[in-house]
């Protein structure tokens, strides 16, 4: 299992705490993608930028990297800018992480 961005930074996830599994990380390069599992389906993911040499970043996590079906359509929040993308499936991605900065996301399950 892989995390990819714009920058092409791969990196197996690493369980923090692998007793309870609460919180997956995957590191690669200035980019962290952090994600926890929550009630009901839903995760929560940090797209994390620790570069502060440029304003923002291209970080996009796959569905896949998160256990989740690589085909499933998730409605998407974005917690810190407060508004919901529409229904996005396979993957997701956020343009503007800002450097030295966190985009906080909570995936939910769209039923059909």
């Amino acid at each position: 299992t892989n995390i990819s961005d714009t920058d092409n930074v791969n990196g197996p996830l690493q369980t923090v705490d692998a007793s309870e599994r609460c919180l997956t990380l995957g590191l690669g390069g200035h980019h962290e993608i952090w994600s926890a599992p929550m009630s009901g389906g839903r995760v929560a993911v940090a797209l994390a930028n620790r570069d502060g040499n440029r304003a923002n970043a291209s970080v996009t996590v796959q569905w896949s990297v998160l256990g989740l079906p690589a085909d499933a359509k998730m409605s998407v929040l974005d917690v810190w800018r407060n508004r919901t993308t529409a229904v996005s499936q396979g993957s997701w991605t956020d343009s503007a992480v800002p450097g030295h900065g966190v985009t906080l996301l909570i995936l939910t399950p769209v039923q059909e």
